[in-house]
């Protein structure tokens, strides 16, 4: 895994809308919750694309 400065910033992205994800559920917001996840496994594949060596 290649460590770069989009890679970090997604990184970063990826924790911060995990835990407002987890956040949103405890609240009992499930649909937003769902929504927040799905753009976590959006930036885990984003992230695994730019770790790539190009």
């Amino acid at each position: 895994m290649v460590w770069n400065e989009a890679t970090v910033f997604l990184v970063i992205m990826t924790v911060l809308s995990l835990l407002s994800a987890i956040n949103v559920i405890s609240q009992g917001d499930y649909f937003q919750g769902m929504l927040l996840i799905f753009i976590v496994i959006l930036l885990v594949i984003l992230i695994r694309i730019a770790s790539w060596e190009v």
